[in-house]
């Protein structure tokens, strides 16, 4: 799905959801939506602050856990921290360790997870995250001769 219908997916979602879209969190939204990866509070933060300078810290962290609560965002843990992404129903990543660039890849493993889920009749699937933790190509030269994590 490409980064503006992505927004007006998530905009439309805020607004059934009763929710006004304020300039902050269009904004919030519209950085997320940008993002080539999870982007951590005070990442968003930075890039808010380009156009809406005034914008307090509080009002990030209100603005994200708003969205998170009712679904919109999704949080990943990271180098101790969290970081936000858009809510997507399927979403498959290669994730760097070293620099958390994100590799997205369109495979979606049905067929074995049904199988899973068959187990599970009570457990009603709304979306799914399956990442792989590793190193980019990049990192892995820089580490070479180093010590990986």
């Amino acid at each position: 799905m490409g980064e503006q219908s992505e927004l007006l997916r998530v905009v439309e979602a805020l607004k059934a959801r009763g929710f006004k879209l304020t300039p902050q969190r269009q904004e919030i939204l519209r950085v997320l939506a940008e993002a080539e990866k999870p982007l951590n509070a005070r990442e968003i933060e930075e890039r808010l602050h380009r156009r809406f300078p005034s914008v307090g810290r509080g009002t990030v962290y209100r603005t994200l856990e708003t969205l998170r609560s009712v679904g919109l965002l999704e949080e990943t843990f990271f180098e101790g921290s969290r970081h936000f992404v858009l809510a997507q129903k399927h979403r498959h990543h290669l994730i760097c360790l070293r620099c958390g660039r994100i590799f997205s890849f369109p495979c979606c493993f049905s067929e074995c997870l049904s199988r899973v889920l068959d187990s599970f009749p009570d457990f009603e699937v709304k979306s799914h995250v399956f990442a792989i933790y590793g190193y980019c190509g990049s990192c892995r030269e820089a580490l070479s001769g180093g010590e990986r994590r």
